[in-house]
């Protein structure tokens, strides 16, 4: 980067984080256009020229962070020291750390991309409510259903936006269709493919990471039974995003995966912040799934959860 355009970077970000002006703001103020001054902000924290911090530093194992980052060979890594061993305990405190760091990087008239899920539903009743204007969230994947039905995308993007201030969009169908040609005939219904175009082009996705065992969302769903179970692990599946299955190498199970209404997981691959949420020592070979896929770039984790990824790579 020449200095002229370096100059200018470091300008929107004195504005935008130290005089805290607007993009459209510093749009008029600098003589560059809204996305122009949008993509600065993003290259700027690329580059390192912006560092979020979460504030809440004793609560983060930075060696494990380190490790984790470099053995999944992601952009970032954030490994949470909960001193805890219940569970749900576990998942609260992971949760809150995603929430904070979510609040850190979202920017007026971002799009956010929320699945479903306890840990995203943990995720989104940790936000602190503040206003962000032009704000949207919208449902990767159709609804799960079930006896978890408070865990359901159309819920937490509904509680998400709240917090923000912003609109909803949710996906009007299920998960996973009996064939590839209801999920077609889906598409074709105005408001499911027009929310389904605005999440895959959302600015950022946060995800939770799913197994294949019996107590999984699909599982407890009804999407998946011990037959089902069975018959994707023989091909080679390990783990679950929004709803795709995926094989130990990151690879899709494309035949399964017809059936699902979601954004492709290419949406996730090529975004400059896709972050996943895991915890126990059980998501591990899933969290090592979806990275080997390269779908995500960021994950929060657990200790339990970042112990075992490293005790088995």
């Amino acid at each position: 980067m020449d200095i002229t355009k370096r100059a200018q970077m470091i300008r929107v970000v004195e504005l935008y984080y130290l005089q805290n002006m607007t993009q459209q703001e510093i749009a008029n103020a600098v003589g560059i256009s809204r996305p122009t001054v949008s993509r600065l902000l993003d290259d700027a924290r690329n580059q390192d020229i912006v560092e979020i911090k979460i504030n809440i530093a004793e609560d983060v194992d930075v060696k494990l962070s380190n490790q984790i980052r470099k053995v999944l060979g992601i952009k970032e890594a954030i490994v949470v020291d909960t001193h805890e061993t219940e569970e749900g305990i576990i998942l609260e405190k992971t949760a809150h750390m995603a929430a904070e760091y979510l609040s850190g990087v979202v920017r007026e008239n971002y799009v956010v991309g929320v699945s479903w899920g306890r840990a995203m539903n943990a995720l989104a009743n940790s936000i602190e409510p503040h206003k962000v204007e032009n704000f949207k969230v919208v449902q990767l994947a159709g609804g799960l259903g079930g006896p978890d039905s408070k865990f359901d995308g159309s819920n937490v993007a509904y509680t998400l936006a709240s917090k923000f201030g912003g609109s909803c969009y949710c996906i009007f169908g299920p998960a996973i269709l009996p064939n590839a040609n209801m999920v077609e005939e889906l598409w074709q219904v105005p408001a499911v493919r027009e929310t389904l175009e605005l999440a895959s082009r959302a600015d950022v996705y946060i995800t939770g990471i799913g197994t294949l065992n019996e107590s999984s969302s699909l599982s407890r769903a009804g999407y998946l039974d011990e037959k089902g179970r069975k018959s994707l692990m023989e091909q080679g599946a390990s783990a679950h995003l929004l709803a795709r299955i995926l094989r130990k190498d990151g690879s899709e199970l494309t035949e399964f995966n017809y059936r699902v209404l979601s954004i492709a997981l290419e949406c996730l691959k090529g975004n400059n912040l896709s972050i996943g949420v895991a915890v126990t020592a059980k998501k591990a070979e899933a969290v090592c799934t979806v990275t080997k896929g390269g779908y995500l770039n960021v994950i929060i984790i657990d200790k339990s959860c970042a112990e075992a990824i490293l005790k088995n790579s």
